[in-house]
């Protein structure tokens, strides 16, 4: 059975005003981090994005960005940071041994097998 870890800002301010706020270069830092040593732990080299929703065009960049397309751990970070921004694009991605998916108040959600938990050290605590 998966583990569900959910990742948000502690600070009200960041989780409210998200990009705008203060501290959210802080968040971002923390965020990439677990999120890349989940990534590693689950020994994926690449995840594939799913349930894409774009409400306007997608941005240089992320211009071949389609359901089924697999991405680098490196693209899925920054994938994740604008979903977390709620700049977007925004999709869910999959990997072996790990599911990320995003909230509309800019919370990810890792979905990991308990034995990525253990390969990681635990669960990050951004």
């Amino acid at each position: 059975m998966p583990l569900e870890i959910v990742l948000s800002p502690r600070d009200a301010s960041v989780r409210s005003e998200l990009a705008e706020a203060q501290g959210w270069g802080a968040y971002v830092s923390q965020l990439r981090s677990a999120i890349g040593m989940m990534i590693e732990a689950s020994r994926t080299e690449t995840l594939q994005a799913g349930d894409l929703y774009v409400g306007r065009p997608l941005p240089d960049g992320n211009g071949r960005l389609r359901n089924g397309v697999e991405v680098a751990p490196a693209e899925a970070l920054n994938l994740v940071v604008g979903m977390a921004a709620g700049d977007g694009p925004y999709c869910s991605l999959a990997g072996a041994g790990i599911r990320i998916k995003t909230a509309w108040d800019g919370a990810i959600h890792l979905y990991v097998r308990p034995e990525v938990t253990r390969g990681s050290g635990g669960a990050p605590k951004p």
